[in-house]
């Protein structure tokens, strides 16, 4: 896992593949309900920590408390694991499909 375990526990969705699957579903079915919403942005879906190509040099990296080389919370975001095969999540995005009554006007919503 690539987080605290501190900030890990406090998560309402684990941190594993199916927790971000889940996690995505859920947030896509809300931001179906939302008038005139068209999609979002997902934050670097790509990021791997790759040895020597990390975000942060080693100044920053003792400043946060991180081990480096790059590997932190955002790096287990990502849509990837850390071999490059991709993960449940982005079958969820890309097979996602509103249900009836979760579009703004339908059910009364």
């Amino acid at each position: 896992m690539a987080s605290k375990p501190e900030l890990a526990a406090k998560v309402e969705y684990p941190m594993t593949p199916e927790g971000q699957s889940d996690f995505m579903q859920d947030f896509m079915t809300r931001i179906a309900r939302v008038p005139g919403c068209q999609g979002f942005y997902y934050w670097e879906p790509g990021w791997l920590p790759v040895p020597g190509s990390g975000w942060a040099g080693e100044e920053a990296l003792a400043y946060i408390e991180e081990k480096g080389p790059g590997g932190n919370e955002w790096a287990n975001q990502a849509l990837f694991d850390y071999d490059g095969h991709a993960l449940k999540a982005l079958e969820t995005i890309r097979d996602f499909e509103p249900q009836a009554g979760n579009r703004p006007g339908e059910n009364g919503h």
